[in-house]
């Protein structure tokens, strides 16, 4: 990628975890931060629709416990209307959990290491 990124003449937009680190290209790196508590409720809110009015103050709670970003919000969001599409009568705010652990999960995988337990 970075062949390509140097051969480009003009403007690149660029979006990554890590920095890219050119060698003859100039690179300008802005860091853009996590929605505010504030902007992730309303997010919650919006995506989830009428859905939202059934958790009961449960958005208020994980986003306390949870710090996702839009896109995250907005898949978890999607997965759990899909999911309860075919239960309605399901635990909302279990399965809103459930769906905020799995959203953050990948990221907990960068940091942990499973532990085969050696002991018999």
């Amino acid at each position: 990628m970075l062949q390509f990124v140097e051969s480009v003449r003009g403007l690149l937009v660029l979006t990554s975890r890590e920095p890219l680190l050119t060698r003859r290209t100039p690179a300008v790196r802005l860091q853009v931060p996590r929605p505010t508590p504030a902007e992730q409720h309303q997010l919650w809110q919006s995506g989830l629709g009428p859905l939202a009015d059934r958790l009961n103050g449960q958005i208020a709670v994980v986003v306390n416990q949870f710090s996702l970003g839009a896109q995250a919000i907005r898949t978890a969001s999607a997965t759990l209307q899909t999911g309860l599409a075919g239960d309605p009568g399901a635990a909302v705010g279990t399965a809103l959990w459930d769906t905020c652990r799995a959203q953050a999960r990948p990221r907990l995988d960068d940091l942990a290491q499973s532990v085969v337990p050696a002991a018999t």
